[in-house]
C-alpha cells in the first residue's frame, strides 16, 4: 500500500494517537482544533460559524467541492498545506 493515502478525521485525542501509530507511511488525520505533528491537518473550524459538519469540510476536497487544504500537496508530498480557514 505504498501508493495509498489513508485519511481520518476525529476530535478524540486517544483515537488520533492510535491512528498516528498505524504502520502506514502516507496518512493524515484532520482535526478541528489546533494540533501539531506529522500527519496532522489542523483545520480551524468553528461549528457555530459554519453550516456544515466537520466531516463534510474534510470530505469535500475528495469530491471536488470547497477546499480548505491543498489536496495536491497532500497527495504528492504528504504535507498538509491549509489554504483557507473555516469560520
Amino acid at each position: 500500500m505504498s501508493n495509498s493515502l489513508i485519511m481520518f478525521f476525529d476530535d478524540d485525542y486517544n483515537r488520533i494517537k492510535e491512528f498516528l501509530n498505524l504502520p502506514y507511511k502516507n496518512k493524515v488525520c484532520f482535526v478541528p482544533f489546533p494540533m501539531q505533528g506529522k500527519g496532522i491537518a489542523s483545520i480551524e473550524y468553528k461549528k457555530e460559524c459554519v453550516d456544515l459538519p466537520f466531516f463534510n469540510i474534510v470530505s469535500k476536497g475528495a469530491s471536488g467541492g470547497a477546499l480548505y487544504y491543498d489536496v495536491f500537496e497532500l497527495l504528492l508530498n504528504n504535507e498538509v498545506v491549509q489554504i483557507a480557514n473555516v469560520r
